[in-house]
């Protein structure tokens, strides 16, 4: 048995899961309005008392790594980085835009998650169902959303948009694509969850990948 804690803090909606195995022991979504710095802590311990948990017994840590909100990741990952330390295992570092697109790993074409940058930008990445999750189609960047447009003009599959950035440019995405080639996610499909990252994370972890160093993923400087 194999219990994991992940965290999520690359947007303003966090969250903190608890799996065994492939069982999830539990979801707590951290409130936008106060800070992740203040909520965090907390929100693990009643996790896993809710449990009945001790942090001895978990086996791996997870943790969004990004691209997301630069004071967010830095807070999730010091937090991760210091549990995994403390307590001597394994921590493993989930790409957050892939962690979103698993919001929709059920969709039967290309799935692209995209975050607000700000700046009228976003930070987006293509990936495609293979049957038992995700395969990533193109790597995580951060641009202006014309150039997303470029990108999806050369598929030919049914696209779907998942993720706050939606807010920014699903509108016009779906209108360049033209009628009835993009659908945007609903509402409940816009931020990445820790219970998906934990996942994900228990798919690097049986693949050997537990020894790599986790570092945040800002795809630009911040500033």
């Amino acid at each position: 048995m194999t219990n994991i804690l992940a965290i999520e803090t690359a947007t303003l909606t966090g969250s903190v899961a608890l799996l065994s195995d492939e069982k999830v022991l539990g979801e707590i979504t951290l409130s936008v309005s106060v800070q992740h710095s203040e909520r965090l802590m907390p929100a693990i311990e009643q996790l896993l008392r809710d449990a009945s948990i001790a942090p001895k017994d978990i086996d791996l840590y997870a943790v969004s790594a990004g691209p997301g909100s630069f004071t967010g990741l830095r807070i999730g990952l010091g937090v991760a980085q210091g549990l995994s330390l403390a307590h001597g295992k394994p921590l493993i570092g989930v790409s957050t835009l892939e962690g979103l697109a698993m919001n929709a790993a059920y969709f039967p074409g290309l799935v692209v998650p995209m975050l607000n940058a700000f700046r009228s930008e976003i930070y987006w990445g293509l990936y495609r169902t293979n049957g038992s999750g995700l395969t990533c189609v193109l790597e995580d960047c951060v641009s202006a959303p014309d150039e997303l447009l470029d990108h999806l003009k050369n598929q030919s599959e049914r696209i779907l948009l998942v993720g706050n950035g939606i807010d920014i440019c699903g509108s016009k995405i779906a209108d360049g694509m033209g009628e009835g080639r993009v659908e945007i996610g609903p509402a409940s499909l816009r931020y990445p969850r820790a219970v998906h990252i934990a996942a994900l994370a228990a798919e690097k972890f049986k693949s050997g990948l537990s020894n790599e160093p986790v570092l945040p993923r800002y795809l630009r400087k911040p500033g």
